[in-house]
């Protein structure tokens, strides 16, 4: 078995803190990037998803709120606008 000297020197230099914060840096930005894009994936497709729920809700609410309305009329009606002016 023959051995051969290894040259130059085996002694690893210590990173500085620069170095240091930077690799914790992007080590901590990988999972946090793929995290976030993933919660907004999951966000968007429930908004998606329950879309059409949302707009029949909206529908019978504008329907209520339509019979109260015709009860009494709002006040950017002009309807109500001449209500005003024969009460003054």
């Amino acid at each position: 078995m023959a051995f051969m000297a290894q040259g130059g020197s085996t002694m690893v230099e210590e990173p500085t803190w620069g170095e240091l914060l930077l690799g914790f840096f992007l080590i901590a930005a990988i999972p946090t990037i793929i995290g976030g894009m993933v919660i907004s994936s999951l966000v968007g497709l429930t908004m998606w998803m329950t879309a059409p729920l949302r707009r029949r809700r909206r529908s019978r609410t504008a329907e209520w709120a339509g019979s109260v309305r015709q009860e009494r009329p709002s006040a950017l009606t002009p309807a109500a606008d001449t209500d005003r002016r024969e009460q003054r």
